[in-house]
Parts: structure tokens; sequence; C-alpha cells
């Protein structure tokens, strides 16, 4: 199995987060890996959700990605593949933050 997570502090309420992730049209432009988006999934009224955490100053937002692939080439793909997924994950959580900081 392949795996990266990371996360990164922003400064902005867990439900601005959550309405913009959960956006995924919107959230595109953030996660290149998203190339189709056939619908949308809700949040509740308070905002909650998965992916956001409230931390003095904004939120925490935590992102990570599982896959496995199947033999006989699964173990090829995750080899090569496995620095590009930490590297990918590290540049989406930079355009996270740049997007809700403008910095």
């Amino acid at each position: 199995m392949m795996s990266a997570e990371g996360s990164v502090r922003v400064d902005a309420s867990p439900r601005a987060v959550l309405e913009h992730v959960c956006d995924l049209r919107a959230y595109m432009a953030l996660d290149h890996k998203i190339v189709g988006v056939y619908e949308n999934p809700p949040i509740d009224a308070d905002g909650n959700g998965f992916v956001a955490e409230p931390v003095e100053g904004g939120s925490l937002v935590t992102h990570s990605y599982r896959f496995r692939f199947k033999q006989p080439v699964g173990p090829l793909i995750e080899r090569y593949a496995r620095n590009w997924l930490q590297q990918d994950l590290d540049d989406e959580l930079a355009r996270i933050k740049e997007h809700f900081e403008g910095s």
C-alpha cells in the first residue's frame, strides 16, 4: 500500500475549509489529481465533516492518501510513485494554505 499524510494550519474557520473542500469543482484547482466531479458531498448545518480541526487562529487541515495497486504490477507502481505522492501532497497543502491566506 502506498500512503502519504500531511497537515497545515490555515487562517480560516473549519466551516470555510469544509465548504471549499466539499465543493470539489472549486477544490480541483488545489488538487490536481481530481480530473472529474460528478457530485458534491454535502456538509451539515454546523459545518461538520471529516477534513478540518479548529486550532487557535484558524484550522488544522490534515490530508491523507492511501492507494493499493493489484498484483502483478502493483509493487512496481508503488516503488516509483511513492516519492511523487508525498511531494504532490506537500505541494497541495501549500496551495491550500495559499488559497486561504493569500501568501
